[in-house]
């Protein structure tokens, strides 16, 4: 009787906080993804980041805004997210890294943990 008890406790006390954890996003106007998360602070380095070339050699790229993308997880001190990218033309989607300044809610409204960031 106790265990259930302490599960009834445990779910009231997790629902609402994983209610208020967006997971749906879009990209932010000129977002950089990248295939591998230790590529992301050199991308956002204003030189190459103007490059599509290097960014592509990187295994990054530059994306136009209002592309859906949905939150898988956030690394630790939340500077980096592993998000899943659906771009046009793939319907599964493609697993890639980036900022949180490379996202906003669909509202237009961004998020908190991008404010807190710094972003």
């Amino acid at each position: 009787m106790r265990s259930h008890l302490l599960a009834i406790l445990v779910a009231v006390a997790v629902t609402p906080a994983m209610a208020e954890a967006p997971t749906a996003f879009i990209t932010a106007s000129d977002a950089i993804l990248c295939v591998s998360p230790s590529n992301l602070d050199f991308a956002h380095h204003p030189t190459v980041r103007k490059s599509q070339a290097v960014l592509k050699a990187m295994g990054c790229f530059r994306t136009e805004g209002g592309i859906q993308a949905r939150l898988l997880e956030r690394s630790d001190p939340g500077n980096i997210w592993r998000v899943r990218f659906y771009p046009m033309g793939i319907s599964g989607g493609v697993v890639l890294w980036g900022l949180p300044s490379s996202f906003t809610k669909p509202d237009g409204e961004e998020d908190v943990a991008a404010k807190r960031a710094g972003f």
